[in-house]
């Protein structure tokens, strides 16, 4: 019971020290009030408004392809792991595989050497040296490569050209 008693009145004395506080922040928040006005403004509400109805950046998802991107990916570099086996097993140059024309050109930059330090790196490694920046030893790089997946049309989430640019592109 007078753990019970105990509690209440910590509890009644934390809610007079929140309200002690507030009554002696009131200054500051006029004072904040009437220095900095746009600070207490309620936010427009965006669904109703126009212009964001229109815009569209609202329903863009940028992971709504990313299993697709990955799938594509791995398959790139199962098709490229697949090739260099054959290539250097057999000794003798084989049709390319079907990838991309940045990849395609690299492979055939390749020599056989380098083709099998990519058999020997695995499918790990040969799909880190397609797509991101991690290298393997003694094989150059792909021409091209970047971190991102390929698009044909602009990437809202992607910018480089500030605020401006944005607000451009999107009218």
């Amino acid at each position: 019971m007078l753990k019970t008693i105990m509690a209440a009145v910590c509890r009644a004395a934390i809610w007079v020290a929140n309200k002690t506080v507030e009554i002696a922040l009131v200054p500051v928040h006029a004072v904040i009030m009437q220095l900095f006005p746009a600070a207490y403004e309620p936010l427009p509400d965006l669904a109703d408004h126009e212009v964001a109805v229109k815009c569209d950046l609202l329903p863009f998802d940028p992971f709504e392809h990313a299993e697709e991107t990955a799938a594509a990916r791995e398959t790139e570099a199962n098709l490229v792991m697949a090739w260099a086996a054959e290539t250097v097993l057999s000794g003798a140059e084989l049709d390319l595989p079907d990838a991309k024309p940045g990849v395609r050109a690299w492979l055939a930059s390749l020599s056989i050497e380098e083709l099998d330090r990519i058999v020997q790196a695995g499918k790990q490694a040969v799909y880190g040296h397609l797509h991101f920046d991690m290298t393997i030893e003694g094989v150059p790089e792909v021409s091209g490569r970047g971190s991102r997946p390929e698009t044909n049309s602009w990437d809202p989430c992607f910018s480089v050209g500030g605020f401006a640019a944005v607000a451009q592109r999107a009218s």
